[in-house]
């Protein structure tokens, strides 16, 4: 086996230890349920994305300014992923030692958050620079399936969890120790030999731009994007109970369907972008989820809206390996850390204000405007993206 291939192997099972043990706090499906146990109203519950988008954006210029300079990153990786799980061990300490107070659990979240936006973009570089340029596609499609997958069965796990044993300090503790654990796979990876004495320092955003005139519109376009999907998986769900177009459970399918459908699609997206094909794939998705969102806006049905699910799983698995695989090959590997650091930083506002909207809309109009709405949004970054120059 080469070294990339087992790097990939290595770099896929901390994944699948992350994926599972972030789908026990999932902020969309477990922590909700958890603090409307303990009396949250909908203002604290609507606090968790936030935070997330926020806490997971912001900190990220941090990355390459006080971590770039260094030209070997393992170790560093590991100690900032053990960090990271520290504030849900400290939760499930609190919570075992005092009560469930929802604020804990909030405020401990939030400081998650922080740690995630602080390591992610040195974890992307990583796996940018341990794998091998001819399939670099492939490694980051083999890795996000096994995420994709973990996440999906421990989000059924949690639930099931906490249905029969009402127990929230170990679903904490649950995720704490999967996170942990699957941190130390990182030791197991080599990145000797792969960009050998590169520096991924600091680099300011007028250099960037300078050099790569196209970088704002690429920003623009994956900014757009995101609120979109961010809209219509908010929302897409609960309109077809809401409106009796389905059972509650075949709409619950619908959450798995999509979660299957971006498993799939990462393996695809996977091998085309090693064919030198990451554009075409975003037109592709990009354009497939601007259908389908119009669709939505005038037909209404369990069909149609499966077919809405399938374009957001193609759209998130896209996101993760066409986005970021088309990015490192447009860019040079000592000013990559800063550019993915850039964009975090910046898509942090649009991920909060665009969904926003989103709601304000579906109050006011419902889901026929909010739907035109994220098509105008996708159409927008569709444009932006086609200006864009191939790999």
């Amino acid at each position: 086996m080469k070294l990339s291939e087992k790097n990939t192997l290595f770099l896929g099972a901390v994944e699948l230890f992350w994926g599972m043990g972030m789908s026990f706090i999932s902020p969309t499906a477990i922590l909700p349920v958890i603090l409307l146990g303990l009396g949250s109203n909908h203002l604290e519950i609507a606090l968790l994305p936030i935070l997330s988008s926020i806490g997971s954006g912001l900190p990220q210029l941090l990355s390459p300014k006080y971590f770039g300079k260094y030209l070997k990153m393992r170790k560093l990786l590991v100690i900032l992923h053990l960090l990271t799980t520290l504030p849900i061990l400290l939760i499930a300490i609190s919570i075992y030692l005092f009560s469930p107070y929802r604020f804990v659990i909030i405020i401990g979240y939030a400081l998650y958050s922080l740690f995630v936006g602080i390591v992610f973009p040195l974890w992307i570089n990583y796996l940018a620079k341990v794998s091998s340029k001819e399939k670099r596609g492939n490694s980051l499609g083999i890795i996000f399936f096994l995420q994709t997958v973990a996440g999906a069965s421990g989000v059924f796990i949690a639930s099931r969890i906490y249905q029969s044993f009402q127990n929230i300090e170990l679903i904490f503790f649950i995720s704490f120790i999967f996170m942990f654990c699957g941190s130390f796979f990182f030791l197991a990876t080599k990145e000797e030999g792969f960009e050998s004495g590169t520096s991924y320092r600091y680099f300011p955003l007028k250099t960037l731009v300078r050099k790569y005139r196209w970088l704002l519109r690429y920003f623009l376009s994956r900014m757009l994007s995101r609120g979109a999907y961010l809209v219509i998986s908010s929302f897409y769900i609960v309109n077809l109970i809401e409106n009796n177009y389905s059972s509650n459970e075949s709409a619950m399918l619908l959450g798995s369907s999509a979660l299957i459908f971006q498993a799939l699609f990462s393996l695809f997206y996977g091998r085309w972008s090693d064919r030198k094909r990451d554009k075409t794939a975003i037109i592709l998705t990009l354009s497939l989820f601007s259908l389908c969102t119009l669709l939505m806006a005038f037909f209404k049905s369990f069909l149609v809206y499966l077919i809405v699910s399938f374009s957001l799983g193609s759209y998130v698995a896209s996101e993760f390996v066409s986005f970021n695989n088309q990015m490192f090959s447009l860019v040079e590997p000592e000013e990559r850390h800063s550019v993915i650091a850039f964009y975090g930083f910046f898509n942090t506002i649009p991920q909060v204000i665009l969904p926003l909207l989103g709601g304000i809309l579906m109050d006011f109009f419902g889901m026929t405007i909010t739907a035109l709405y994220s098509f105008l949004l996708l159409i927008l970054a569709l444009l932006f993206f086609i200006t864009l120059p191939k790999e």
